[in-house]
């Protein structure tokens, strides 16, 4: 008698442009656990907003357009187009495990001229799309009460700054607070937090040490696909799969390999053990050093027409890869 099996993947997603006009109150997040209020994910120099593809997505693609070298560890992009950004972002949102948050950097300050140029509410001036730095998230397990930290991904100009430990502090902070606090605002209550990173990239794992995060793993063999073939350091496929015609063109159309670095810190790592101190006292000691403010500027403000002629010589590059 044969066994029933009836499972069936869901097809991939049509490359589209998903909910790009679709307004914040209609965009269902679609998230495992409880958002965040709203002040909760903020410190003097950030503010994370989960990712409303109408309202960040264009700034976003703009962003990571004029600097592509940002993607080259990570397991997504390049982007071929905005429909392309849009599809990726879809992708994410459909996994109830995953929710992205947009970084707005507020330790930029605006002269006067470039404030004119935008709207004069508070609101406006804190959240402008030029403070957009990039994006930071989680992919939960719920079942196993852990969360790995991902994407973590800025844009040149918003790297060595105070920008990546502040954000880091926030979905830390988020991830390990009690779901049932009564003095304070309610986190996820989770038990762990993982740091995955290309076992090539010693810069993301050395960031994760100073987080305090420990080193698990040195090197984690293809422990996940690239799909793109212009990724540093990717794994081409072993010869026993490229010897087989079929097995080969599947596993082409899945992606190349990564091996990866993992870093882990638990609830214990955290808090601390007793009357030793966590990593939660030592990151906070690199927030309370302070926000150095910067003048916004060229290298700061992506303006349209600086990022429009990044995305023709983005997509100019694209072509000439293929």
């Amino acid at each position: 008698m044969p066994y029933l099996n009836n499972y069936r993947a869901d097809p991939p997603l049509e490359c589209a442009d998903w909910h790009a006009a679709t307004p914040l109150e209609a965009y269902d997040l679609n998230f495992a656990f409880d958002l965040p209020p709203p002040s909760r994910l903020e410190t003097d120099g950030v503010r994370l907003e989960p990712v409303i593809p109408s309202l960040h997505a264009p700034q976003l693609y703009r962003l990571f357009s004029a600097y592509p070298d940002t993607l080259r560890y990570m397991p997504y992009g390049p982007f071929a187009d905005f429909d392309s950004f849009l599809t990726f972002l879809e992708d994410r949102r459909r996994r109830s495990n995953c929710l992205m948050f947009v970084v707005y950097d507020l330790g930029l300050e605006f002269d006067q001229v470039q404030c004119a140029e935008r709207e004069t509410a508070e609101g406006a001036r804190r959240l402008r799309p030029e403070r957009i730095a990039g994006v930071v998230g989680l992919i939960t397990t719920p079942d196993f009460r852990m969360a790995e930290l991902g994407p973590l991904h800025l844009a040149d100009p918003f790297q060595r700054t105070h920008v990546m430990t502040h954000s880091i502090w926030l979905l830390l902070d988020w991830i390990f607070a009690s779901p049932v606090a009564s003095g304070g605002d309610p986190g996820l209550g989770l038990r762990r937090a993982q740091w995955g990173a290309h076992a090539s990239n010693l810069g993301s794992i050395e960031a994760a040490k100073r987080i305090g995060f420990e080193l698990e793993t040195v090197h984690a063999a293809w422990e996940r696909p690239l799909k793109s073939q212009t990724k540093a350091g990717r794994v081409d496929l072993p010869e026993f799969v490229s010897s087989d015609p079929g097995w080969y063109e599947r596993e082409r159309e899945i992606g190349y390999g990564r091996h990866s670095a993992m870093l882990g810190m638990s609830w214990e790592d955290w808090y601390g053990r007793g009357e030793e101190g966590g990593a939660k006292e030592r990151v906070w000691g690199m927030v309370r050093r302070g926000v150095v403010r910067r003048k916004a500027s060229e290298r700061y403000v992506l303006r349209r027409e600086v990022s429009d002629r990044c995305i023709d010589g983005y997509n100019q590059w694209k072509r000439e890869e293929k």
